[in-house]
C-alpha cells in the first residue's frame, strides 16, 4: 500500500466490481473526498479488469486498532440513478431481500426491478 501513498489527505481501500469478478483491497490516497454515485476513471486497474471507468456504489467507514479505514465499493461503468432509487424502494418495500441484493447478478436484478416497476407503475 505504501507505494501509492503520495501524501494526499484521504486514504481509501477500493473494491472494484466488474460483472461477477471482484478485485479488492487496492489502497490509494487522493486529495479530494469520494462521494456516492460519482464516477472514477482509473486506467491502472484496466489491465486487470479490462475496464477503467467506475462509479462509487457504496462508502463504508471501519474502525480498526484505533484507526479509521474507508472502504469504497466501485462498480464498472456509469451510475444509473433511477435504478439505484428503484432498488432502494424495492428493498424498503420488501420486494428484494438483503441476500438477493448481493447474490443476484446485475442482469438478474435488472429483470426483477423491471418487473417491480411495471407492477407498481413506476
Amino acid at each position: 500500500p505504501e507505494l501509492f501513498d503520495n501524501g494526499a489527505l484521504y486514504h481509501y481501500v477500493l473494491h472494484f466490481r466488474h460483472y461477477s469478478y471482484i478485485y479488492s483491497n487496492f489502497n490509494i490516497w487522493l486529495p479530494v473526498p469520494l462521494n456516492r454515485l460519482e464516477t472514477f476513471d482509473f486506467s491502472f486497474i484496466s489491465a486487470k479488469l479490462n475496464i477503467g471507468h467506475f462509479w462509487v456504489s457504496d462508502i463504508k467507514y471501519r474502525h480498526e486498532y484505533g484507526k479509521i479505514s474507508v472502504d469504497v465499493s466501485m462498480r464498472a461503468g456509469y451510475p444509473n440513478r433511477y435504478r439505484e432509487l428503484l432498488l432502494a424502494k424495492a428493498e424498503y418495500m420488501g420486494e428484494i431481500s438483503f441476500l438477493e441484493k448481493y447474490r443476484l447478478y446485475d442482469f438478474q436484478m435488472d429483470e426483477k426491478l423491471k418487473e417491480y416497476s411495471k407492477r407498481e407503475k413506476l
